[in-house]
């Protein structure tokens, strides 16, 4: 049997400033788990009076199954010489003010996607109430040699307490979980920037 996709290939974080801030992983024996997607409405029926006529039709239930973000989580192998504190960083686990990645201030990506509500109105979701909660983009490009596939995953915010990581011998596995409050494309390639300066 083979895969849905590869194991290997490259992932990258970005940030929201004009020509982006990246930073780049080449990642192997990558476990991912993560929605196509974003969710539809709920269609609720409404019958003529409790019974099933012509005049029967549905009505859209709430919005609020479009701005609840979506999960997303892999854990993968990472080479050690290529962590050191910049996933800490773009993570922003450990900085309550400036978020420096690298020698680089990021800029959070919240807000600079759009989601499309149930009228067909696509509509930008406001930034977080709390001023320290930042997020970045996500795209990670599956190695499939002349035709590698990926995911791009916009807004995403990474909860300090859900990452995880792990030493091996020659190499770092890590555990990453996030919230995906943008939009969701797939795509053939990763997105040109300016990588990060460690």
């Amino acid at each position: 049997m083979t895969t849905y996709i590869g194991k290997n290939g490259e992932l990258r974080f970005y940030d929201g400033t004009a020509t982006p801030f990246f930073l780049d992983f080449v990642f192997e024996e990558m476990d991912f788990s993560g929605p196509l997607g974003v969710a539809r409405l709920e269609e609720i029926p409404v019958l003529d009076r409790a019974n099933l006529t012509a005049d029967f039709h549905y009505v859209q239930g709430s919005d609020e199954a479009i701005v609840e973000p979506v999960e997303i989580s892999f854990s993968c192998r990472l080479d050690d010489t290529h962590l050191r504190q910049e996933l800490r960083d773009v993570l922003d686990i450990d900085q309550p003010a400036t978020w420096l990645v690298g020698g680089d201030t990021w800029i959070s990506t919240k807000g600079d996607t759009q989601r499309t509500s149930g009228d067909g109105t696509l509509v930008t979701l406001p930034a977080f109430s709390d001023p320290q909660k930042r997020t970045s983009n996500l795209e990670i490009l599956w190695d499939e040699g002349a035709n590698d596939i990926g995911m791009q995953y916009n807004e995403v915010y990474y909860m300090p307490d859900q990452q995880e990581i792990g030493e091996a011998e020659d190499s770092l596995i890590v555990s990453i979980t996030g919230q995906c409050y943008g939009s969701i494309v797939e795509i053939t390639a990763l997105t040109a920037g300016n990588q990060s300066s460690p």
